[in-house]
C-alpha cells in the first residue's frame, strides 16, 4: 500500500467524519477564538451548531447588541477558517437565557 494510497483513504475517512453535526460543533469549538478573534471570544462562546444555526451565548448584555450587529462579519470569518460555508445564521444567547 502506498503512502498516497493511505492519505486518500484518510482524506475520505476525515470527509465523512465532518459531514456529521456533531463533528462540524467540535470543529467550531476549536477554531472559534482564532476565527473571531481574542476581543469577541471573551465575550461569547459556541453552544450548538444544528442545520447550520450558531447559537452562541453572550457573557453580558452589554455586548449582544454589538455582537448581533456584527453576525455577518463573523459568519464570514467563521465559514473562512472553516473552509466551508456551514454557518449560514448566528442566534445570540444571555448567559442567562441558556439555564432558563
Amino acid at each position: 500500500m502506498s503512502f498516497r494510497h493511505v492519505g486518500n483513504e484518510l482524506q475520505g475517512l476525515l470527509s465523512e467524519w465532518m459531514e456529521k453535526p456533531q463533528s462540524r460543533g467540535l470543529v467550531l469549538g476549536r477554531i472559534w477564538e482564532d476565527a473571531v478573534g481574542e476581543a469577541v471570544s471573551r465575550h461569547c462562546r459556541p453552544l450548538v451548531f444544528k442545520d447550520n444555526v450558531l447559537t452562541v451565548e453572550v457573557t453580558d448584555l452589554a455586548w449582544k447588541p454589538q455582537l448581533e450587529a456584527m453576525s455577518a462579519d463573523l459568519i464570514r470569518k467563521i465559514n473562512t477558517a472553516l473552509g466551508k460555508p456551514w454557518v449560514r445564521r448566528i442566534v445570540w444567547v444571555l448567559d442567562d437565557e441558556v439555564q432558563a
